[in-house]
C-alpha cells in the first residue's frame, strides 16, 4: 500500500514543494498546509480523486485539526500541537490484575509519558517565550534602577530642542526655564517607559493565557490517565512544568544579577555627556545656577526625604549607643508598666513578671544594638554617614538651603538669599504677624496656667480635662516656623509650617479639636455641557480674622444645638480657643514673632477653626447651588463644584465671592476635566468619570527599597498604592459609582420604607439587591412591585417571592413561622479556594479555612445546616 501510495502521490508532492507547501503522509493519512484560497484547495483535492478509479480522498480543512494523535492548530501564524484523542477512544490501557509480563505495564507509562511530552514541549516553548518577556522587562527595570537608560531613551533629548535662551542678568528665570525643560523631557521618558511597562505586560498576559488554554486542553486529555503509584499523569506534568518553570526563572535571575554588574561597570566608563542625561528616577528640585554635588552625593539626595539611613546607631560611640539603650528602655518599660498596673490588668508594680519583662527587654535592646555588623554592613553605614557629613558641609559652604517641597515629596535645594525673600514677601502680604522684642515665654505660660486654674476653680471644666489641657513647664518652648517650596506653583512661593508640638497652647489646641471636629463632621444635576470649577483659599490659616472666628465658633455650636461641649460652656470654649489663637508666638530666624492673624497651620484646633469659618462663609455659595440644584464640595480650603449655565455668569458669581469677605480670596480654574485633591473629574457626554490625579510637581517617591524601614512598609506602601488605584479608577469599580448609586437608590427607595414601615413589614438592600418581607397577598406583593416598576424610567425590578430565598450568600427560610437561615452558594459558583500549590504564604491556607468555617458557623441557624456546610 505504501508503494502504490509512493506511486499516486508524486503528483500531490510536485504541486507542494513548487509552492513551498508542507505534504505528509502516515499510510492512508494525508496531512498538508495551505496558503492560497480554501476554493482553490477544493479544486485541487477534488481533481486529485480523478487520478485514480480507486483512491478517492475524504477531506477537513481547518486551521486546527487533528493528525493521528496530534492536534495541529495555526495561532496567529504559530504553530501549536497537542496529543488528540478520538471521541469514541475509551482511556484503555493494560489492566494492571491482567497476567502481561510486568515490563509491559512500564512500557504503557512511558508510552503515554512520551505521547505527553509532545504537548510538554509545546508548554516549555510557550513557557520560555514567556521567559524571554520578563528577561527584557526585568533588563529595562534594572536600567532605570541603576539611572542607565537604553539609548533610545535618551535620543528624545535631541528631539526636543535644547535651552538657548539666557535672560540678562535674571538668574531666577534662567533656572525657571532650565528647570521647566528639564522636566518635559523628564515627563516624556516616563510615558514612554509606561508604553514600554505596558507593552511588555500584554505581551506576558497573551502569552500566560496561552499556556493556560495549552494546559487546561492537555489535562482534559489526560484527566483519566493514571500511573502505577496511583498519581496522576496530570500531577506528574504540573510537578515537571513547576520545576522547569522554576528553574527558568533562577537562570533569569542569575542573568540579571550578571546585568547589573556589568551596568555598574559601564556607568565608571561612560562620558559625562551619558551621566547627565535627564533620567525617569526623581531627583531634588534644584533652584541653583550650579550643581555643588558630586555623583554619589546626588544619588543620596535623590533617595528622598522617606528615606532612613542604614544602621545609624551601630556606627556611634559606644557611650551613646549605651545611653540611647536606657533612654529606650525605660520609655517602653514605664509605657508597658502603666498600662498592665491599670484596670482591667492591675498587675502590682513590683511582680515578678514586670521585673522578668524588664530583664528580657534590656537583653533585646543590648542584642540588637551591640551585636557586631558584617564587614559589608560596616562599610555602607559609614559611607553614608560621610556622605551625608559632606552634603552638610557643601550646603553651608554655598550658603544653601535643603527642605521638603509641598505636595512634591521630594527635596528642594536652593539659596538661602533667594529662599528668605520668599519668606519675607509672604510676612509682607499677610500682614499677619508681629515681630516681638522679648520673648514672652514665661508670661504665655502664666498666662495658660492661671486660666485653666480660674476654670477648674469655678468648675468649668472637669479635672480630666483641667490635666489633659495643663503644659509642661519643664517642656515648653516657643514654636518654631518654617517654610516648604510651592514648587508646582509660579515662582515658587512659600508654606509655613509651625511645629508647635511643645508650644504652651498645644495641649488646650488638641483637646479643643477633638471635642469640636467630631461636631462639625457630622453635621456636615448632571449634562454633557456641564462645567466643573475648583476654588483655592489663598493662605487660608494665615488669613483668618481671629475674633470674627472666635464669634462664629460659638455661633456655629449654638446653631446645632449645644449650649456645653463635653460639659464645657461655651463662653469657657471662646476662651480656650482664644488662648490658642492670641497666644500664639513663634522663632524664626533667631528672631520672635507673634501671630495677629490666623492661627498656627500646624496646630490641631487651626483645621476646625478654618472649617467652621468656612461654614460660615459659604453658606451663601451653598445657597445658590442647592436653589440650582448644583453640587458644592468643600475639603479646607479646596472647593470643587458643577455649574449647568454659562463660563461668563460663573465666572461673574466667583468675582462676586471675592467680595464677601476682605481675607477671603479664591483662584479657580473652570473646565470640564479638571482635579480635585487627587482625584481627576471628568465630564464625558454627560457621564461622570474618575481618575487618579498626580501633582504635575510630584515625584514618584515611595520609601526607596534601600532604606532602613522595616520591611512591612514596603508591603504596605505597595497595597495603598493599588488601593488607591482601583478606588479612584472610575466606571463601575469606582468607590464614587458605589456611593453615588446608594444616594440615589436612598432617594428612590423612600416610598418603598416608608409603605413598609407603614404595615411593620422587612425592607433591607445592600446596593441593588433588596429584601422585604410580605404578610398580605402574593397577589397585592406583585401589584406593588409593577407599581415600583413605574417609579422611575431606569429603574426595573426583576423578583423572586417565595418562603425560602437566597439574599446575597445567605439562604433565609420561614419554616412554620420560624426564620432559617444557610449559607447559599449559587449555582454558577465553582468552589474554588486558593490551590494549595500556590505560592502564597502558608497562613493565607489557614485564613481560608478559617474563614470557610466561621462562615459556615455564623451563617446557619440549624446545627444540621452547619455541619453540611463544613
Amino acid at each position: 500500500a505504501n508503494i502504490f501510495m509512493w506511486k499516486w502521490q508524486k503528483e500531490f508532492v510536485r504541486r507542494q514543494h513548487m509552492t513551498g507547501e508542507f505534504y505528509g503522509r502516515y499510510i492512508d493519512d494525508i496531512f498538508m498546509t495551505w496558503n492560497k484560497s480554501k476554493t482553490e484547495l477544493k479544486t485541487l483535492l477534488e481533481q486529485a480523486n480523478t487520478w485514480h478509479r480507486n483512491i478517492k480522498l475524504e477531506h477537513k480543512i481547518s486551521q486546527s485539526l487533528p493528525f493521528l494523535d496530534i492536534l495541529l492548530t495555526n495561532k496567529n501564524g504559530i504553530l501549536s500541537t497537542g496529543v488528540y484523542h478520538k471521541p469514541a477512544a475509551e482511556p484503555y490501557v493494560v489492566p494492571f490484575l491482567s497476567d502481561h509480563s510486568r515490563h509491559t505495564f512500564v512500557n504503557v507509562i512511558q508510552t503515554t509519558l512520551a505521547r505527553a511530552s509532545e504537548s510538554i514541549n509545546g508548554l516549555m516553548a510557550i513557557r520560555k517565550q514567556q521567559g524571554n518577556v520578563w528577561e527584557e522587562l526585568l533588563m529595562l527595570e534594572m536600567r532605570v534602577l541603576c539611572k542607565f537608560l537604553p539609548e533610545n531613551f535618551d535620543h528624545l533629548e535631541d528631539y526636543i530642542a535644547p535651552i538657548s535662551y539666557s535672560p540678562l542678568n535674571n538668574n531666577q528665570k534662567l533656572i525657571r526655564i532650565r528647570n521647566q525643560h528639564y522636566k518635559i523631557i523628564q515627563e516624556a521618558k516616563r510615558e514612554w517607559l509606561n508604553c514600554f511597562l505596558n507593552t511588555y505586560d500584554a505581551k506576558f498576559k497573551e502569552s500566560d493565557q496561552q499556556y493556560r488554554n495549552e494546559i487546561e486542553k492537555l489535562e482534559a486529555q489526560l484527566l483519566n490517565n493514571t500511573i502505577a503509584d496511583g498519581s496522576s499523569v496530570v500531577k506528574k506534568i504540573h510537578d515537571y512544568m513547576t520545576y522547569q518553570t522554576d528553574k527558568l526563572k533562577q537562570n533569569i535571575h542569575n542573568k540579571i544579577l550578571s546585568f547589573r554588574g556589568i551596568l555598574l561597570q559601564n556607568h565608571q566608563r561612560v562620558s559625562p555627556k551619558i551621566i547627565n542625561m535627564i533620567g525617569v528616577s526623581p531627583e531634588p528640585y534644584l533652584d541653583l545656577i550650579f550643581k555643588p554635588f558630586n555623583k554619589r552625593q546626588w544619588f543620596y539626595l535623590s533617595l528622598g526625604p522617606s528615606y532612613i539611613r542604614l544602621n545609624q546607631s551601630a556606627i556611634r560611640p559606644r557611650d551613646q549607643q549605651e545611653s540611647t539603650v536606657t533612654k529606650e528602655h525605660k520609655n517602653i518599660y514605664d509605657k508597658i508598666a502603666q498600662r498592665l498596673s491599670s484596670h482591667p490588668y492591675n498587675v502590682p508594680s513590683k511582680s515578678l513578671i514586670l521585673k522578668q519583662y524588664s530583664s528580657h527587654l534590656l537583653e533585646y535592646l543590648n542584642n540588637s544594638y551591640f551585636t557586631p555588623l558584617s564587614y559589608k554592613d560596616q562599610l555602607r553605614a559609614i559611607e553614608q554617614a560621610k556622605t551625608t557629613a559632606c552634603i552638610r558641609k557643601i550646603l553651608k559652604k554655598h550658603n544653601l538651603i535643603l527642605r521638603i517641597t509641598d505636595k512634591g515629596h521630594n527635596f528642594y535645594i536652593g539659596s538661602e538669599t533667594e529662599f528668605e525673600k520668599k519668606a519675607q514677601k509672604f510676612f509682607e502680604e499677610t500682614n499677619a504677624f508681629m515681630e516681638l522684642s522679648a520673648n514672652p515665654l514665661k508670661e504665655i505660660q502664666d498666662k495658660v496656667i492661671q486660666s485653666l486654674n480660674r476654670l477648674r476653680e469655678k468648675k468649668l471644666i472637669l479635672v480630666w480635662q483641667y490635666n489633659k489641657m495643663m503644659p509642661d513647664r519643664t517642656k515648653s518652648e516657643l514654636a518654631h516656623l518654617y517654610f516648604n517650596p510651592k514648587t508646582h506653583k509660579e515662582d515658587i512661593p512659600v508654606r509655613p509650617i509651625e511645629n508647635t508640638i511643645h508650644a504652651p497652647t498645644t495641649n488646650i489646641s488638641k483637646f479643643l479639636s477633638e471635642i469640636i471636629s467630631p461636631i462639625f463632621n457630622s453635621k456636615c444635576l448632571f449634562k454633557p455641557s456641564t462645567l466643573f470649577c475648583t476654588l483655592d483659599i489663598r493662605n487660608l490659616y494665615t488669613m483668618l480674622p481671629q475674633e470674627e472666628a472666635l464669634n462664629i465658633l460659638v455661633e456655629f455650636l449654638r446653631v446645632h444645638g449645644y449650649e456645653k461641649v463635653k460639659g464645657i460652656p461655651l463662653d469657657t470654649i471662646r476662651q480656650l480657643a482664644s488662648l490658642v489663637l492670641q497666644e500664639n508666638v513663634f522663632v524664626y530666624n533667631k528672631k520672635i514673632y507673634k501671630q495677629v492673624l490666623g492661627d498656627a497651620m500646624d496646630s490641631s484646633f487651626t483645621l476646625t477653626l478654618a472649617n467652621i469659618f468656612m461654614w460660615k462663609w459659604q453658606k451663601e455659595f451653598v445657597r445658590r447651588q442647592d436653589r440650582t440644584g448644583e453640587f458644592y464640595g468643600r475639603y479646607i480650603d479646596d472647593i470643587f463644584m458643577t455649574w449647568n449655565k454659562s463660563e461668563t455668569e460663573l465666572k461673574n458669581l466667583l468675582e462676586q465671592a471675592n467680595t464677601w469677605h476682605p481675607n477671603i480670596k479664591l483662584g479657580y480654574k473652570i473646565s470640564q476635566s479638571l482635579p480635585f485633591l487627587d482625584i481627576l473629574l471628568m465630564n464625558k457626554n454627560g457621564i461622570l468619570s474618575t481618575g487618579v490625579y498626580h501633582k504635575p510637581a510630584a515625584e514618584p517617591y515611595v520609601a526607596p527599597f534601600l532604606s532602613d524601614h522595616s520591611r512591612h512598609t514596603f508591603v504596605n506602601v505597595i497595597q495603598t498604592t493599588l488601593t488607591r488605584a482601583q478606588v479612584l479608577g472610575g466606571a463601575m469599580g469606582s468607590s464614587f459609582t458605589l456611593t453615588l448609586a446608594n444616594i440615589f437608590m436612598w432617594k428612590w427607595q423612600k416610598e418603598f420604607v416608608r409603605r413598609q414601615d407603614m404595615i411593620g413589614e422587612f425592607y433591607g438592600r445592600y446596593i441593588d439587591d433588596i429584601f422585604m418581607t410580605w404578610n398580605k397577598s402574593e397577589t397585592e406583593l406583585k401589584n406593588l412591585l409593577e407599581q415600583a416598576n413605574t417609579w422611575h424610567p431606569n429603574i426595573k425590578l426583576e423578583y423572586q417571592i417565595s418562603q425560602s430565598l437566597p439574599f446575597l450568600d445567605i439562604l433565609l427560610t420561614n419554616k412554620n413561622g420560624i426564620l432559617s437561615t444557610g449559607v447559599y452558594h449559587k449555582p454558577a459558583a465553582e468552589p474554588y479556594v486558593v490551590p494549595f500549590l500556590s505560592d502564597h504564604s502558608r497562613h493565607t491556607f489557614v485564613n481560608v479555612i478559617q474563614t470557610t468555617l466561621a462562615r459556615a458557623n455564623f451563617k446557619p441557624s440549624d446545627d444540621s445546616l452547619s455541619r453540611d456546610e463544613i
